[in-house]
């Protein structure tokens, strides 16, 4: 889990895994290879490798959400450059 903070904003990540993100609680935005959605309870969010994405949380509440990073590449497959943080857990 994750708590953002109300105005937190979260720059963006470029991430190696794929990855998927459960708001548990809360409202923000969540920006999408430059395209900002509305996030809020229960949305589910999917990442690809390489999809470019940053968080904001609304004024009012904390954004709360859980991530679950998945990597299905062997250790021979070639790494996309990005955030090497999000595939180390």
């Amino acid at each position: 889990m994750y708590l953002f903070r109300p105005l937190e904003i979260v720059n963006p990540r470029l991430p190696y895994a794929q990855s998927v993100v459960y708001i548990k609680s809360g409202e923000g935005t969540v920006t999408i290879n430059g395209v900002e959605f509305l996030a809020k309870q229960h949305d589910l969010f999917y990442f690809e490798p390489g999809c470019v994405h940053s968080y904001a949380a609304d004024g009012e509440d904390l954004m709360v959400h859980a991530s679950v990073y998945v990597d299905l590449l062997w250790n021979t497959s070639p790494k996309l450059k990005g955030d090497r943080g999000l595939n180390e857990h």
